[in-house]
């Protein structure tokens, strides 16, 4: 087993000329026919498929979630890549991988268009309750960053710890974060919108 997952991560880092998604597509089979793990082996699986868009530069940040759309036909996708084991039949599991693909990209450029429009809404709010500085900042940068702590803030804005502390007062009584613990100490805020729409 060792031997054929070595194997498996030079072909997949090789310069093979194949379309680079026929690539993903083979390498998830070979990933599950080899089967390393116990357990798991499918889930992991689609995420080294997300990494490789990344490594492949077909995407710039592992945005999307392959798992929601496979789990849904998981009789087909079982189907389709045991017919590549008994007959060889690779054809119909590409469509169906680059469909899932396609089809979980749209569903992730919904999400981030729906991440966009709440944050542009929380800017507007803040605007109009005329609150500016850092806060506008933590605001602008909550979709890459759902979850700060005021220490995270003071350090990643190069503000006090008391304008960092300020700011986030001010956006939790604005309804934008949230301290779900309501601990006293090394609090962290979450943005609990931004969680609904990437989760949901």
């Amino acid at each position: 087993m060792r031997s054929g997952l070595s194997h498996w991560e030079k072909w997949i880092h090789s310069e093979v000329k194949v379309h680079p998604l026929v690539k993903i597509a083979a390498a998830h089979y070979q990933f599950e026919a080899i089967h390393p793990f116990t357990d798991g082996n499918g889930r992991i699986g689609r995420l080294i498929a997300v990494l490789q868009l990344v490594d492949y530069e077909l995407l710039s940040h592992p945005i999307i979630n392959l798992s929601p759309y496979f789990e849904a036909r998981s009789d087909q996708y079982r189907t389709l890549m045991s017919n590549i084991s008994k007959r060889g039949n690779w054809n119909e599991w590409f469509i169906f991988f680059c469909n899932g693909l396609a089809h979980q990209a749209l569903e992730a450029e919904s999400r981030v268009r729906a991440a966009i429009i709440w944050r542009d809404a929380m800017l507007e709010r803040l605007r109009k309750h005329r609150v500016k500085g850092v806060a506008i900042d933590v605001v602008q940068r909550l979709i890459e960053y759902p979850t700060v702590s005021v220490q995270t803030i003071a350090k990643r804005h190069k503000v006090s710890v008391q304008a960092a502390n300020q700011a986030v007062a001010r956006l939790v009584t604005l309804g934008v974060l949230r301290e779900p613990s309501g601990k006293k100490y090394n609090r962290v805020f979450v943005a609990e919108a931004i969680f609904k729409i990437l989760l949901s």
